[in-house]
């Protein structure tokens, strides 16, 4: 009787362990569906970020293109050109208006491309992060499997051991009740010669 309790003690152990891994093996989905999540957040970003960059681009190549324009005329002809000298002063502070453009859209696409290298990174790690995460869970499915494994097992040699202590009960009941018998026969032999 005590060995069927503990019999029945690591049966309920193994099916606690067994539940235990599922619940593990269901955290670690829950936690690969967050990292899934923020990669999808992470490449949105990246695709915001790669459409800034391109309309800096496109920015900063229109300024270049002004200031070039402007660089190849002559101060002198541009001098000449203008009717009057406040005109040239405005033109002047225009070019620098645009020196200021460029170099604030310079400026502004280095950032972009520093922010879209950080998150490139990050989606780097938080892809790493989902292999590991699905190898852990690789792993558990196989402790898993083999706990289940390991007490299928354990329940038939528990079931063959039951049967055979069943069968070697009832094959000592039957002895005891030819061994009842035997006596009960010489009893009425026994008798009958007296």
């Amino acid at each position: 009787e005590t060995k069927q309790v503990t019999l029945e003690n690591e049966v309920a152990l193994l099916e606690n362990r067994i539940i235990k891994k599922q619940l593990d093996i269901e955290k670690l989905q829950t936690q690969i569906e967050a990292l899934h999540a923020e990669l999808l957040y992470l490449a949105t970003t990246l695709r915001e970020h790669e459409i800034h960059i391109a309309r800096e681009r496109d920015t900063l190549r229109e300024l270049l293109q002004a200031l070039h324009r402007q660089e190849d005329i002559p101060l002198g002809i541009l001098l000449l050109r203008e009717r009057s000298l406040s005109e040239f002063f405005d033109d002047l502070n225009s070019l620098e208006r645009v020196n200021r453009l460029v170099d604030d859209s310079v400026k502004t696409l280095v950032n972009a491309k520093e922010a879209l290298t950080v998150i490139q990174q990050e989606q780097l790690l938080k892809k790493q992060m989902v292999e590991q995460e699905n190898k852990q869970i690789k792993k558990e499915q196989k402790k898993l499997e083999a706990d289940k494994n390991s007490k299928e097992s354990f329940a038939l040699q528990t079931k063959l051991k039951q049967e055979e202590f069943e069968r070697v009960l009832f094959e000592l009941r039957d002895e005891q009740q030819q061994t009842m018998s035997d006596i009960a026969h010489l009893e009425v032999k026994l008798k009958d010669q007296l």
